[in-house]
């Protein structure tokens, strides 16, 4: 047990990296245990009691408000799981952190430059938390709070940086271990091709919703369930001061005053939007919203089909009752304004996605399976040749 592993404060864990060695912060007191407890070691470094601790903080708040529903016997076994399972994301962290040191070594003015990065990404976040408890400070004032802030853990900005340099040391790490393992080769992206149009047209043959959310998350598609209409809108929305009016009436359970209130807001409205819809004739959807208060085209798109369920009635007969593609729907009422939607194309028919029209967005996803498998393989790797020591009775 010879050295002593640095791992982030509390307030790092809140405000900057995930959490990572740093040994000097203070550990709430009545625990009924020495915070030096030596809990753990890999490869000679110890993991302290103090440091489990550290990130018990909200688990001992919950237990703490379960303590008259639960037997103390129940709370005190839940509480050992807890700290087992942060112990061994600390000893994960430990083995990569002790991996990574290994290339300290080889940095050069570009991996500097990064930790320089990393650093200044830290004090900006620290920063912007002082900035809003106190935001009339000036910019030398926010960095007096900042380091106030770390000395209330016992740190400094040199611990900032130190956990900067352990940050980027960590990503040069398993870039090397991706860079060795290369790019997906042509059979391991007709793989994985193949295992999602198998999983898709199971999926989304049960629920074509699944196949609505995988196109509004932008991921890969192999399969479409069915063709769906790609959808606009642009919102008509009333005054934010209006909007919270009605909201305080409904509060004060006024349902009549908001409702009028809402009805007089729909009636200004019409002439804005008999507007826009005479605009449309002549002018491209994009620049509907020009020079008309209170509206704004989203720049997200929908994704509907017959035998969608994701929305409202009025929204879904709106958007499946445009003529044509380039077309509007008639305006609907929301909650809070109007809104029109715009038909901008079609996603295509039913049926498999042939791997050559998709086959850049399938190689980046096979690619990033593969990446993220050799650096689980490399981490297991690592742990299997770390000389571990547990020692489970510092932890009761």
């Amino acid at each position: 047990m010879k050295k002593r592993s640095v791992f982030f404060p509390f307030v790092f864990f809140l405000f900057f990296f995930d959490s990572c060695p740093s040994g000097k912060t203070g550990t709430p007191s009545g625990g009924g245990f020495d915070p030096e407890l030596v809990v753990a070691t890999v490869d000679g470094t110890d993991i302290t009691r103090r440091q489990v601790e550290e990130q018990m903080l909200t688990a001992n708040r919950i237990y703490q408000a379960l303590e008259e529903s639960l037997p103390a016997e129940i709370i005190r076994e839940k509480k050992l799981e807890a700290r087992k399972q942060i112990l061994d994301s600390l000893i994960e962290k430990q083995i990569v952190l002790n991996r990574a040191g290994s290339i300290e070594k080889n940095l050069d003015g570009e991996d500097m430059a990064r930790i320089d990065a990393a650093y200044e990404a830290g004090v900006n976040r620290l920063a912007d938390y002082v900035r809003k408890s106190y935001p009339y400070l000036g910019r030398g004032e926010t960095l007096e709070e900042v380091e106030t802030l770390l000395k209330t853990s016992r740190l400094d900005l040199e611990d900032l940086r130190g956990s900067a340099r352990n940050l980027v040391l960590q990503e040069l790490l398993y870039e090397s271990v991706v860079a060795e393992a290369g790019e997906p080769s042509p059979a391991e992206i007709e793989g994985y091709y193949g295992r999602l149009l198998a999983e898709q047209k199971e999926k989304f043959e049960e629920n074509i919703s699944r196949y609505e959310q995988a196109l509004l998350a932008g991921d890969p598609v192999a399969f479409r369930p069915a063709g769906c209409r790609v959808i606009r809108e642009l919102n008509i929305r009333f005054d934010a001061d209006v909007i919270g009016l009605i909201r305080q009436l409904e509060s004060f359970d006024s349902r009549a005053e908001a409702e009028k209130m809402r009805q007089d807001q729909f009636l200004r409205q019409e002439e804005k939007v008999k507007r826009i819809l005479e605009k449309s004739r002549t002018t491209p959807f994009e620049q509907l919203a020009a020079g008309e208060p209170g509206a704004d085209i989203s720049p997200a798109r929908n994704y509907i089909s017959p035998g969608s369920s994701r929305f409202s009635a009025e929204y879904r007969d709106a958007a499946l009752g445009i003529a044509h593609t380039g077309s509007l729907s008639e305006p609907f009422r929301t909650e809070y304004g109007t809104t029109i939607l715009y038909w901008e194309e079609n996603t295509g028919p039913r049926g498999e996605v042939p791997l050559e029209e998709i086959y850049d967005t399938i190689r980046e996803a096979a690619r990033r399976e593969k990446h993220d498998r050799v650096r689980e393989e490399a981490r297991a790797l690592w742990r299997r040749e770390a000389a571990i020591r547990l020692y489970p009775e510092n932890l009761e």
